[in-house]
Formats: C-alpha cells, sequence, structure tokens
C-alpha cells in the first residue's frame, strides 16, 4: 500500500496530462496501470471504475474521461481509509 500511495499522484498526473493531449492511449495505459494496482490491493470498487477509464481510452471517447477520473480519485479516497483503518485494527 506504501507504494502505491507513492506513485498513485504521479499517475493521476500522467492521466491528466493523457486526457488534455486528447491521448486515447495514455489514458488506457494509466487506467490499465490504476486497475490492476487497486486489483491487488483489493480495492475492487477503486478497481473497478480505473478499468472503466482505461476502456475509454481503448474505445479513444474522451469525453468523460475527465469526470471518470474524478470518480477513480475519490473511490481511491474512499478504499485507502478503509485500508487504512483496516491496518489499524490489526496492530
Amino acid at each position: 500500500m506504501t507504494i502505491f500511495r507513492g506513485e498513485y499522484p504521479g499517475q493521476i498526473q500522467n492521466a491528466q496530462e493523457a486526457i488534455a493531449r486528447k491521448d486515447a492511449a495514455g489514458v488506457e495505459r494509466v487506467g490499465h496501470t490504476l486497475r490492476g494496482a487497486l486489483g491487488n490491493l483489493s480495492a475492487t470498487g477503486a478497481s473497478a471504475f480505473a478499468g472503466e477509464f482505461e476502456t475509454m481510452g481503448k474505445s479513444g471517447d474522451l469525453a468523460l474521461a475527465g469526470a471518470k477520473l474524478m470518480e477513480v480519485e475519490n473511490e481511491v479516497h474512499r478504499a485507502m481509509e478503509t485500508l487504512d483503518a483496516l491496518s489499524l485494527e490489526s496492530v
């Protein structure tokens, strides 16, 4: 989880830049990376949103990519709070 926390902000920045450039392959790449990392953390809701973001890149339809990225970010924050709470409980 610590590695994800360190890399996540850069991935979001990469996603924002890809959206701004209308770079569908970049959106797909970041979505794929986030989906996999979140899946590894068992953050299934956030992983699903990242998968939808990845699919937008695959399809080349980036009209709603900015809004979807915001949903991904919200779900990641929720997942991190949940994982933090679980970590504290097990100590």
